[in-house]
């Protein structure tokens, strides 16, 4: 399972631009602006943290699981 979640997130951080670190266990750590500097940073970081959220939901609801996340 983490296998496929984290084969998503990897799709995520190549299309936003975004470089990823490391996995370690079950976290992941990617970064935005590096090597290269860019003005919008901390934009593509957010926007690629949504999407992971998102695909999270998605690939829970497949399994059955409801989301537990309040909405604002």
């Amino acid at each position: 399972m983490l296998n496929q979640i984290f084969y998503e997130f990897d799709s995520i951080v190549e299309s936003e631009g975004l470089e990823k670190i490391k996995t370690i266990g079950d976290g992941y750590m990617a970064a935005a602006g590096i090597p290269d500097p860019r003005p919008d940073h901390a934009l593509i970081a957010v926007r690629a943290a949504q999407r992971m959220i998102a695909a999270l939901e998605q690939y829970n609801a497949a399994l059955g699981f409801t989301s537990a996340r309040p909405r604002f």
